[in-house]
């Protein structure tokens, strides 16, 4: 049996070498049977990509095409289309490119445009939207979904143009009435509308099915009972923007849904006029948005933490300590910069293999995270070196008890895979202001703090000081160990010359 027989629709499988060459933008096609007021600008350099479409759009829409950026930009301003298909890889501009000079342009920003990509990844998804997009088709397609996304998007787009001109939408006839209403009603976007006094007047399914409320239910109480009390203000402002006869496009904002956990939505508000352009009222289209908001936290979240050990990375960290230091500055105190390096860590990787170094820089985040205050950060600073900031200390031995903790935790054994690893820390000490009065220069000074450490031995901090003559406290055997316990002023912030 032939296995492609049953393959879907596809625009997108073709090798680039072996395309087929792209051809020049085209006039209409004139099909049969079509909506001859609404136009389709399909932009795609592959020939194949653009016959499919034509196929499946052709019977119900005027069909315009182009095969190079610049090419849509100049068939949109001589004939404006009513939707956009938009390939993201072509010659010379890419799709992304050619929507942010269609959004850029205040006689085509508003056209939708659908962007279409073999690329199914969050991150192509995510850019696309950025860039004004409405929709994001992958490749390869289906019919019933291609021309159900371009229905769904140009009812949308029908219903926001009657919505901005609602004084005339309420001259119209009970016939019109009754299809806009069926409109509203297919949308998955929520849209409803509010009085003069915030009181909810229509909400159709789409509301009911983001937000959980009937419209039984939610019709005739305020507007306030889907608001986060937090933003009562936030309401405010837009009321007032109505009120100037003004529409909010497109502003994110948080709802309470009927369950009580909060969602995100991106909001339209336009002002309803009567007919006589008094404003009576105001719609309100609103999407989910949670999703991609999670999807940006997530990416926010990873740009500034380690992928290891879920700590903040560098950059993060840095941020901190410039903050730690101006707060410092202001409330007159004083804070402590550990630099953190492991000995022996190496030989780890070379032993038992990186997954099990992985494992272990995992662990030793563990038990330094266990070691901190809350108001204390750790981060990973890079490969096997860890860095961590104290700030707001009024106590000479604030810093000594953290070192007691620090070394503490690492006279136990490491066990990875049930065998033992013995490894040890040696840690370098700054203070600010004594020892500095930028980021930079601490850093540097930790570091140079923490080789010296390094030189003397395993397990061992050192303070820095101008000649970098520091004394080390160590505790490499057990009969050290117990004198170490014993020093109850260990090494404080003014004490820059403790011996064992």
């Amino acid at each position: 049996m032939n296995k492609e027989a049953n393959t879907p629709i596809l625009s997108s499988t073709l090798k680039p070498e072996n395309r087929k060459p792209a051809r020049k933008r085209t006039e209409p096609t004139v099909p049969k049977e079509r909506d001859k007021n609404i136009a389709l600008l399909i932009v795609d350099d592959n020939l194949a990509n653009v016959s499919l479409l034509e196929a499946i759009l052709s019977t119900e829409y005027v069909i315009r095409s182009a095969s190079l950026g610049s090419e849509a930009l100049q068939s949109a301003q001589e004939h404006p289309p009513d939707l956009i298909l938009l390939d993201i890889i072509m010659p010379g501009m890419n799709g992304y490119e050619v929507c942010e000079r269609l959004k850029a342009n205040p006689r085509l920003k508003d056209i939708p445009v659908i962007f279409l990509s073999i690329n199914e990844s969050a991150d192509a998804k995510i850019k696309a939207f950025k860039s004004g997009g409405v929709d994001y088709i992958t490749k390869p397609f289906q019919s019933g979904e291609v021309q159900a996304r371009v229905r769904t998007h140009l009812s949308i787009r029908k219903l926001q143009l009657q919505l901005e001109t609602q004084n005339k939408v309420l001259q119209q006839t009970s016939a019109e009435r009754a299809g806009l209403a069926m409109i509203v009603e297919s949308s998955h976007d929520a849209i409803f509308s509010l009085s003069p006094d915030e009181v909810i007047t229509s909400w159709n399914r789409g509301a009911e099915n983001i937000l959980g409320y009937s419209a039984g239910e939610i019709i005739g109480c305020r507007v306030f009972t889907i608001i986060p009390a937090e933003i009562y203000q936030e309401r405010s402002r837009i009321k007032q923007t109505i009120l100037n006869g003004e529409q909010a496009d497109h502003f994110e904002t948080r709802c309470i849904k009927k369950d009580g956990s909060l969602i995100y939505a991106s909001i339209t508000t336009s002002p309803l006029l009567d007919a006589a352009g008094k404003t009576v009222g105001n719609s309100v289209i609103a999407r989910d948005v949670t999703l991609h908001r999670q999807v940006q936290e997530l990416i926010k979240h990873q740009a500034h933490h380690d992928v290891l050990t879920d700590l903040p990375n560098r950059h993060l960290f840095m941020d901190f300590l410039s903050l730690g230091m101006a707060q410092a500055r202001r409330a007159g105190k004083r804070l402590a910069l550990l630099f953190l390096d492991l000995n022996g860590f190496k030989q780890v990787n070379d032993t038992f293999g990186h997954s099990c170094g992985d494992r272990l820089l995992q662990e030793v985040a563990q038990r330094l995270r266990a070691c901190i205050r809350a108001s204390d950060t750790v981060a990973r600073f890079g490969g096997d070196e860890f860095t961590i900031l104290v700030p707001g200390l009024t106590q000479a031995d604030d810093v000594g008890i953290l070192l007691k903790k620090i070394l503490g935790v690492f006279e136990e054994p490491f066990f990875q895979d049930g065998v033992q690893i013995d490894i040890t820390i040696s840690i370098g000490v700054c203070m600010f202001p004594d020892d500095g009065e930028s980021s930079e220069e601490l850093l540097k000074k930790a570091d140079s703090a923490m080789y010296k450490a390094k030189e003397s031995g395993s397990n061992t901090f050192r303070y820095y000081n101008s000649e970098l003559s520091m004394s080390p406290v160590q505790t490499p055997a057990e009969n050290n160990r117990q004198g170490f316990r014993q020093n109850q002023s260990l090494c404080g912030p003014n004490d820059r010359s403790c011996a064992p």
